[in-house]
Parts: structure tokens; C-alpha cells; sequence
């Protein structure tokens, strides 16, 4: 897979997920922690800015996990 299908396919599961309020929100936030180093600066900056955006981040819990990676993402 080359590296704009993994864009793709990360930014897809993020939207995805975004705004959820189930399970996947912890896992794909920690998949994307854990690959970040796999994204691009675009990437980065698009994904920062949609959550920044959002206006239903879900419950607490899931809130904490997008804040989470945000900054994770923006300690560059």
C-alpha cells in the first residue's frame, strides 16, 4: 500500500469515527496515535483542524480521546 492509500484509509476511519460515541473512537484514536509517524503533515494539520471544529465530539470519554490525539498530533 503506497503512502496516499494509507492517507486515505486514515483520514476515512477517522471521519468515521468522529462524532461517535462507541467503542472505535478509543481504538482509532490510539491506531492513529500509534501510526503518526506514517502520516502526513497534511494529514496531521486536517485532522487537528477537524476536531478542533467539531461540534459533538461525543461523550466525555470520547472528547478526551480526540483532545488526546490532537495534541498528540501537534507536539511535532
Amino acid at each position: 500500500m503506497n503512502t496516499a492509500e494509507k492517507q486515505v484509509l486514515y483520514i476515512a476511519a477517522f471521519r468515521y469515527a468522529l462524532g461517535r460515541s462507541t467503542y472505535i473512537v478509543d481504538i482509532i484514536a490510539q491506531i492513529l496515535k500509534d501510526n503518526s509517524d506514517e502520516l502526513t503533515e497534511k494529514s496531521k494539520d486536517l485532522i487537528i483542524k477537524e476536531i478542533a471544529e467539531c461540534k459533538n465530539l461525543g461523550m466525555d470519554c470520547d472528547a478526551k480521546a480526540w483532545r488526546g490525539l490532537s495534541e498528540h498530533l501537534s507536539d511535532r
